[in-house]
C-alpha cells in the first residue's frame, strides 16, 4: 500500500487543457445555448461557426478557405509546414445566412466579409452572388494570415493590401484591369507611401489597394513571366518577410527586399504586364 501511494506520487501531474481546447469548450458552450440554431465544425485552422444549413454551401467554403490559406503559406517558406497548432487560439470563421444577419453583426454595408484581430474573427456571409462571398473571404484570410504570421506589428500597406488584393482577385478569372498604368503611382510612391494616403485614396481612381495588387500579382502570378522578368523579383515578398523579422523594421525590411534590384526594369515590366481582376 505505501509503495502503491509512494509510486502515484512520483506520477507527472496531468497536462492542462491546450489554449485550443479550451477555445473549443468555449464555443461548444456557446452553441449549446442557441438550442441547435448554430453548429460547430473545425477545420484544420479554423473553427466555423454558422446557422447555414446547405451543406454544398460550406463544402465550397472549406475548399476556397484552404486555398486562400494556401496560396500565402507557398509564398513564405517559413510558413511552408503550416503545421497545426494546439499552443493558441484559432482564427473563428462565422459564415452568416445573408446581408441582414452579416450588417446586424457588425459587417460594414456593401461588403461580404470583414476580419476582426480583435475578436479573432473572419465574419462572412451568403451573398446572393457566391463569387463576391469567395473574393471577399480570400482577401480576409489573406490579412489574417498575414497577422498570425508577422503578429500584431505593422506592414507596409503596399505589402498587406497588395497581398490580400491578390489573394481575392485570384478567386476570378475575368474583368482584368486595376485602370490605366499610365495613372499608377510610380513603384517607388507606391513603395513609400504613408499609410494615410491609403486610406484617403481608397475611392480615388486608381485605387491604390488594386495597383498595389497588380505589382504582388507581378511578383508571384508565374502565367505573366517573360523572358525578361528577373527571378529575384519573385521573391521580393519573402525577403520582405525575412527582412521583418530579423530587422523589426519596415523602411529596412523593404531594403533588404530590394536589394540588388534594378527598379526601373522591374517597374517597367510591372507596368507592361496584366492588371489584376476587378
Amino acid at each position: 500500500m505505501m509503495l502503491a501511494l509512494a509510486l502515484l506520487g512520483l506520477q507527472a501531474p496531468a497536462a492542462p487543457p491546450s489554449a485550443r481546447a479550451l477555445q473549443r469548450v468555449e464555443l461548444e458552450r456557446d452553441v449549446a445555448r442557441m438550442n441547435g440554431v448554430w453548429k460547430l465544425r473545425e477545420w484544420g485552422h479554423f473553427f466555423v461557426l454558422s446557422d447555414i444549413t446547405d451543406e454544398g454551401f460550406f463544402d465550397e467554403l472549406e475548399r476556397r478557405a484552404f486555398e486562400a490559406r494556401e496560396a500565402c503559406v507557398r509564398l513564405f517558406p517559413e510558413a511552408a509546414s503550416d503545421p497545426l497548432r494546439d499552443d493558441r487560439r484559432l482564427p473563428v470563421l462565422r459564415a452568416l445566412r445573408d446581408a441582414g444577419e452579416y450588417q446586424s453583426y457588425g459587417g460594414p454595408g456593401g461588403s461580404s466579409a470583414y476580419w476582426s484581430p480583435g475578436s479573432g474573427e473572419l465574419v462572412v456571409h451568403d451573398a446572393s452572388d457566391r463569387s463576391d462571398t469567395w473574393f471577399a473571404l480570400a482577401g480576409c484570410i489573406a490579412s489574417e494570415f498575414l497577422d498570425e504570421f508577422f503578429g500584431d506589428a505593422p506592414r507596409a500597406d503596399w505589402f498587406e493590401l497588395g497581398l490580400s488584393q491578390y489573394c481575392a482577385c485570384a478567386t476570378r478569372e475575368s474583368g482584368f484591369t486595376a485602370g490605366d498604368p499610365e495613372h499608377w503611382p510610380t513603384l517607388d510612391e507606391l513603395l513609400s507611401e504613408p499609410h494615410g494616403n491609403w486610406i484617403r485614396h481608397m475611392d480615388v481612381v486608381p485605387d491604390r489597394r488594386r495597383v498595389a495588387g497588380a505589382l504582388m500579382r507581378f511578383l508571384c502570378d508565374e502565367t505573366l513571366r517573360k523572358p525578361e522578368f528577373d527571378p529575384r523579383w519573385a521573391r521580393i515578398p519573402e525577403r520582405y518577410a525575412v527582412g521583418w523579422f530579423e530587422l523589426k523594421d519596415e523602411a529596412k525590411a523593404r531594403a533588404f527586399a530590394f536589394e540588388g534590384i534594378d527598379g526601373v526594369a522591374l517597374e517597367r515590366a510591372w507596368r507592361a504586364s496584366l492588371a489584376i481582376p476587378r
